[in-house]
């Protein structure tokens, strides 16, 4: 694994009409420590207020291990609900700062739309 692999990376959403804020992402690899996702899923915990509700789980099946995500959504209008994101191994947990909200993609995607920022 490369360094670059073990550090959390701040996107930018690509230049488009909308202006939404960037991301804060780190790439999940089975057995492999987790700080750098820890750092990522704190973003969701500290929106959320001291309740401290992330929690982290390598789940190890028989074709695979993923990483399960447990956080706490809190909208404006409505009751906090519990959420769940499977992370694949060599797929990115990240943080949307527009949307204060975890989610999962591939790398494919996030270059889709959004570029590292430098």
């Amino acid at each position: 694994m490369s360094e670059s692999d073990r550090r959390v990376q701040r996107f930018q959403r690509k230049p488009e009409k909308r202006q939404d804020r960037g991301i804060i992402a780190a790439r999940y690899h089975a057995g492999q420590p987790l700080d750098g996702l820890w750092s990522v899923a704190r973003e969701a915990d500290a929106f959320t207020g001291p309740r401290r509700q992330v929690v982290l789980a390598e789940c190890v099946l028989p074709d695979e291990t993923i990483l399960v995500v447990r956080w706490m959504r809190v909208p404006d209008e409505h009751p906090a609900v519990v959420e769940y994101e499977v992370v694949k191994d060599g797929d990115w947990l990240y943080y949307s700062e527009s949307y204060g909200s975890l989610g999962d993609d591939d790398t494919a995607s996030i270059n889709q739309f959004y570029e590292p920022v430098t």
